[in-house]
């Protein structure tokens, strides 16, 4: 196309080119621009546990990286494994979130943490009585270390043992509530706490006389004749003594723990059941009669004809009358 511009020194010839359609007369086709950039999103697990991305390729562990881009939304969950909870996120968009879920929007390289705990229970041990508690894995010595944290799913046993002269009863609470076994599994499944009960064994102490006398404790409990068996706790100490009658003595003990002893005390450390017999005799005097010159004596009670037979044994207290009869 030609155009004349006319100005002030005459006519000048102006050319105008004109591209068709801008460009050559193709139409459609038009740029949207360049594409967005990628970032690359990283997760790190720290303990037990997994994260995943709803959307991306991402799974960890295993497939820890993926590559976003920008502008993406994107929701990273924390699923912590059995026994073990998820604590927070660390790094990146959720840092300090206690939200196991984290949503975000890409708009940079990202390395985000999720981190796992054990979930902890803590097992306490109580003693009712004389007697000790112990865990086969380290932590519980009860008298001293009673009580101990371990992780969910945890298999531990308790075992009671009495102190001397005592027995083991049975479990109250926790577990191993009314379980006569000296030994208690538990699966650390939340907070608990498992006392073992402890009593004294309890043993029968009786006494028995042989002859006329007593026998007494210096515990209460025995009086025999009338009261002549106690029922005392293994270890007690208790002294018996012996008393005879009058115009009695005492002889000895026959059976339990002062078997063969002669004096009227038995000292006993109560270890079991038991039976001590005091033994007790007439005490016995000799009478003797004498002659000098011709005559004879007799008593009234048999014994003594002296000339021919001069002496004789009675018990003490006995009243006999000797006769003295001239030839």
């Amino acid at each position: 196309m030609a155009a004349t511009f006319r100005g002030i020194h005459g006519a000048v010839p102006l050319l105008l080119a004109l591209a068709a359609g801008c460009g050559g007369g193709g139409g459609g086709g038009g740029d949207d621009g360049p594409s967005p950039p990628v970032y690359t999103l990283t997760a790190v697990v720290d303990g037990d546990g997994s994260v995943s991305a709803s959307g991306l390729d991402l799974s960890c562990p295993g497939d820890c990286s993926a590559e976003v881009p920008e502008g993406t939304a994107a929701t990273l969950t924390a699923t912590a494994d059995q026994y073990h909870t998820f604590v927070n996120w660390s790094g990146g968009p959720c840092d300090g979130s206690t939200d196991p879920v984290c949503v975000f929007t890409v708009s940079g390289d990202e390395m985000i943490t999720a981190n796992f705990a054990p979930i902890m229970y803590t097992v306490t041990a109580a003693v009712s009585g004389s007697g000790t508690v112990t865990s086969d894995l380290p932590g519980i010595d009860c008298g001293a270390d009673c009580d101990e944290s371990w992780q969910e799913g945890t298999l531990v046993t308790l075992t009671a043992t009495p102190d001397q002269y005592h027995e083991f009863v049975g479990w109250s609470g926790g577990s191993c509530d009314g379980e006569t076994s000296a030994t208690c599994a538990i699966t650390v499944d939340g907070d608990e706490t498992v006392t073992a009960n402890f009593a004294p064994i309890m043993y029968t102490v009786t006494a028995a006389v042989s002859g006329s006398g007593t026998v007494t404790s210096d515990l209460s409990g025995i009086d025999c004749g009338a009261d002549c068996d106690e029922v005392w706790a293994g270890g007690t100490v208790v002294m018996l003594t012996a008393t005879p009658d009058q115009y009695h003595e005492f002889v000895g003990w026959s059976g339990g723990s002062c078997d063969g002893e002669t004096s009227a005390t038995c000292v006993i450390t109560v270890d079991g059941d038991e039976t001590l017999t005091a033994n007790f005799a007439p005490a016995m005097y000799t009478v003797t009669a004498a002659v000098s010159g011709s005559g004879t004596v007799a008593s009234d009670l048999p014994g003594i004809d002296c000339g021919a037979d001069c002496d004789e044994s009675w018990q003490e207290g006995t009243l006999v009358t000797l006769t003295a009869t001239p030839d």
